[in-house]
């Protein structure tokens, strides 16, 4: 044996070390996926919720009713916890309603929606026509009345993974030790 370490601190070496570089290398893969999860995650929901906010904000825009903006605004930031702000802008990107007008951070992610009126064809009501001669016809472009802005952070997500990364790495020590 080497002079100068006791047996105990041998082991201890043999143990500890070989754990500390298994942590840095399941940390290292596990934080790098937790991470294009979290990115996935924020794409999905915000598509989801930005859509969802300007399917609700049709009828505001059309009525020119702030109340029924506002209300549309307040349904969406219940659901999600990671909401920054929402906002809708008119056509010329003028804000129409908004609810939390945090400032921008870091990890905030913005997405746009465009509310559109949309119109049926002519001819997607008509009952009595020959199906042999049923021509389609185009869809009319959709009128474009504004747009619906949600911002979502990642500053939850992102904190949530961190304590869960301290947690594991407190577990790998105490089993090292």
């Amino acid at each position: 044996l080497t002079r100068g370490f006791s047996i105990a601190q041998l082991l201890f070496a043999i143990a500890f070390i070989p754990a500390m570089l298994m942590f840095g290398a399941v940390s290292t893969i596990t934080s790098w996926q937790r991470t294009q999860e979290i990115d996935r995650d924020i794409e999905y929901r915000g598509r989801v919720l930005a859509t969802a906010l300007a399917e609700g904000a049709v009828f505001g825009m059309v009525t020119g009713d702030k109340a029924a903006l506002a209300e549309a605004i307040t349904t969406i930031q219940r659901a999600d916890p990671d909401l920054a702000s929402l906002s809708v802008l008119d056509p010329d990107g003028r804000v129409i309603a908004t609810s939390g007008l945090a400032p921008p951070g870091r990890d905030d992610v913005p997405f746009d929606q465009p509310i559109h009126l949309g119109t049926l064809p002519s001819d997607a009501l008509t009952l009595d026509f020959p199906a042999a001669t049923v021509q389609p016809s185009k869809a009319p472009t959709p009128r474009i009345l504004g747009t619906a802005r949600i911002v979502l952070t990642k500053a939850l997500l992102v904190h949530a993974h961190r304590r869960a990364l301290a947690l594991s790495a407190a577990l790998t020590l105490a089993a090292a030790v």
